[in-house]
């Protein structure tokens, strides 16, 4: 599959030429770029997991963003995304849940990274919602303005 990202009449103009030379029965998408997610989401979602962590689910951080982005974010792609749900059933449809959270966490399958605000905004609110509901308060987001950001090995 062949990708071309329009900035130019440059990439207009081979854009044009992969259709002429495409054979017949080709498919062409054309969609718009996505808005790509913001650092201070990054931060926060990764300071939710150390939330959870530090509350002493029992699960690491690795399992916790593992199972957070089975729980969130594999709905959110899959209805979205029609070739990334085909590819995620193919491979990991067969699997049971604690295999399916493993093979996320070892293979270190992209999730939120393929999500633009939107999305990754969506996947937030209902993790937020659903932890709240289970007696896990994840930091404010205000708040986070004022902590100096900080790498978690292994992400």
């Amino acid at each position: 599959m062949k990708t071309i990202t329009l900035h130019e009449q440059r990439q207009r103009d081979t854009a044009k030429a992969a259709i002429d030379a495409a054979p017949a029965g080709a498919v062409v998408h054309i969609s718009e770029a996505k808005e790509h997610r913001t650092d201070a989401q990054n931060r926060l979602i990764h300071k939710w997991f150390s939330d959870i962590e530090k509350e002493g689910a029992g699960s690491s951080f690795a399992d916790i963003k593992a199972d957070c982005n089975l729980t969130y974010g594999v709905p959110i792609l899959t209805r979205d995304n029609p070739d990334w749900s085909a590819a995620f059933g193919y491979i990991f449809g067969a699997l049971n849940r604690p295999a399916q959270i493993k093979a996320l966490r070892v293979l270190k399958v992209p999730v939120t990274s393929q999500m633009g605000v939107k999305q990754l905004t969506e996947y937030m609110d209902q993790m937020q919602r659903d932890y709240a509901e289970g007696g896990i308060h994840l930091t404010d987001p205000e708040a986070m303005k004022y902590d100096v950001p900080q790498a978690h090995e292994g992400d």
